[in-house]
């Protein structure tokens, strides 16, 4: 008589089961082992390839922003021709990194303050198209850099426009109104006056908070042959 056969626990399970792995897997280094290798090193080889270009970035970025600062300097000292040599050397050296995308608002500003109007606008323009909706109020300054320099050429029809799509571009932000208003005066000086009427009355509507807007905007409402609102009477409670 055959004796009881013994039942196997499973520790001897999971025992055969790693035998049985570390067979399988020496075989396939065995056959594979230089292709595994490569592929680790390559790997590996990225990783820290990754990194450096990540690093190198961080640093650019901040050798950009010591750059920017120094330009910002020049700028309050009214060296105006040395801080647009300084940002122009800073887009060049560090381009694509954050602080050189604010070097070229910054650069339209400067060529806006030493009344190079055109230059103003072609800068401008090369943040608008290059970077446009990557920061708000970078996207809103450069739009509104580029309606002031069109409203100092006497384009009043084409800076209201750019003032209207400032304001309208992040409505949610406390520049809006006033670049609204800005727009309403170059509609009004380009003898639109509808224009400039829909947008105070636009002010009006959406920015009433801010008893100084609507002040600017009822002036101006009434200066282009619209009828100014009645301010609500605000009691002061003792």
């Amino acid at each position: 008589m055959q004796g009881a056969r013994r039942k196997i626990t499973k520790k001897e399970l999971k025992e055969d089961k790693l035998v049985t792995y570390y067979y399988k897997t020496r075989t396939f280094l065995d056959k594979h082992g230089k292709a595994v290798i490569y592929y680790i090193a390559g790997f590996v080889a990225l990783i820290i390839i990754v990194g450096l270009v990540i690093n190198s970035k961080i640093q650019a970025n901040k050798a950009a922003g010591y750059q920017l600062y120094q330009s910002q300097v020049l700028i309050d000292r009214s060296e105006y021709q040395e801080a647009v040599n300084s940002l122009n050397l800073l887009i060049d050296t560090y381009p694509g990194t954050r602080n050189s995308t604010s070097a070229l608002v910054t650069l339209a500003r400067t060529y806006y303050q030493m009344a190079e109007y055109d230059s103003t606008i072609q800068i401008a323009d090369r943040y608008i198209v290059k970077y446009r909706g990557k920061s708000s109020i970078l996207t809103c300054t450069a739009l509104a850099l580029k309606a002031a320099a069109l409203e100092q050429k006497a384009e009043f029809k084409s800076a209201a426009e750019m003032y209207a799509q400032a304001a309208h571009s992040y409505p949610d932000l406390y520049t809006a109104p006033i670049y609204l208003i800005d727009a309403g005066r170059c509609y009004n000086l380009s003898g639109e006056d509808d224009k400039a009427i829909e947008i105070y009355e636009e002010v009006l509507k959406y920015y009433s908070y801010s008893d100084e807007l609507v002040n600017r905007a009822n002036e101006q409402l009434a200066r282009a042959g619209g009828v100014a609102e009645e301010l609500a009477l605000k009691l002061s409670l003792f």
